[in-house]
């Protein structure tokens, strides 16, 4: 049993940590303050990882939210970041996760929402991710010759390495990093009388 004392320091810095055999070491107030509530039991809206997964719902290193709690044997019902079941677990099945875990867990979410909307639009309009073709209205996103970060342009021509020819300003060059403004069929061209 670990019974914290204090180690009577004048600076107040050090708690002497003291086993029933024994001394074991000092900690930090912070460091002891965090130990404890680590010790806690989890409660709802707590993020937890898990060490041993349920029955295929959840993997294991899996960052979950705990959003029931009972008396039961298995008192946790917890959720995916993405807000899917994830299962119910045992105590010793999960861990407090702590604060950068749930941040790097929030980020890769975060990163799969954003493809899955960038596949979305391209698959929209046809295309894989990327798929440019002659034509369509790009804007720049890095500086190439006289074509500054955001100049808006046309693909003149396009290469297999993926590389484009952009037409913008009556300049011309080899640009990679691109964003699509307006797909080619989507670009109408009035020539001379031709306004309605």
């Amino acid at each position: 049993m670990m019974n914290p004392k204090h180690t009577g320091h004048s600076d107040g810095t050090k708690v002497q940590l003291v086993t029933d055999y024994g001394k074991v070491g000092f900690a930090n107030p912070d460091q002891l303050v965090k130990a404890i509530e680590e010790a806690q039991p989890l409660k709802v809206g707590d993020y937890a990882k898990v060490v041993e997964p349920t029955a295929g719902f959840s993997a294991k290193g899996q960052i979950v939210k705990i959003t029931k709690v009972d008396d039961s044997d298995i008192p946790y019902n917890t959720q995916g970041m993405d807000g899917k079941y994830t299962g119910w677990y045992e105590a010793t099945d999960l861990v407090r996760a702590t604060d950068e875990e749930v941040a790097e867990a929030k980020r890769k979410l975060e990163e799969k929402r954003r493809l899955h909307e960038l596949e979305a639009k391209w698959h929209a309009i046809g295309r894989k991710v990327g798929e440019f073709k002659r034509g369509d209205v790009v804007k720049t996103l890095q500086e190439v010759g006289g074509h500054p970060v955001g100049t808006i342009g046309v693909i003149a021509k396009w290469e297999p390495d993926h590389s484009h020819l952009i037409e913008a300003n009556g300049e011309t060059y080899f640009h990679m990093a691109l964003e699509l403004i307006a797909p080619v069929e989507s670009v109408v061209n009035l020539h001379g009388g031709d306004v309605a």
